[in-house]
């Protein structure tokens, strides 16, 4: 998919990726030429539109010629357990095809439940700290 023309790439990756019905929105941008697609989540990932979502990244990354899968999950209001599960997924399909996916831009709810869960590693986040305050100690 390199050097093709960018409106023909983006039809190919949608193509690929077909129309999600979801209430969760997945925008994809081209594939650079280093390899890097990203995916842009909106809206709530949950029950009802994990599975869908957990396609539609596990099939960018197989079948776009992507190495790289960054998931910008900055716009996502909600994530339950399950949505979680569906992205490891998603991961997983995606290392498989020797694809690195990682999410990026967490909003403050999708933070909180990949902290809590201890999923950080396995996303490429890094893992939050206590602040010294919070810890009873005094921040120096």
């Amino acid at each position: 998919m390199y050097g093709t023309p960018r409106a023909e790439q983006t039809i190919k990756i949608a193509a690929i990726l077909g129309q999600m019905s979801s209430n969760t929105i997945v925008a994809y941008e081209d594939v650079t030429t280093d390899g890097l697609l990203t995916a842009v989540l909106e809206g709530d990932l949950d029950l009802d539109t994990a599975d869908e979502v957990r396609d539609s990244l596990a099939a960018a990354a197989t079948g776009t010629g992507c190495r790289y899968l960054h998931v910008d999950v900055g716009r996502l209001g909600f994530i339950d357990s399950y949505a979680l599960g569906a992205l490891v997924s998603a991961r997983n399909s995606a290392a498989a095809a020797g694809v690195t996916l990682t999410l990026t831009n967490a909003s403050s709810p999708v933070r909180k439940a990949v902290q809590v869960t201890g999923l950080a590693h396995v996303f490429g986040m890094p893992a939050e700290t206590e602040p010294a305050e919070k810890a009873g100690r005094s921040a120096e």
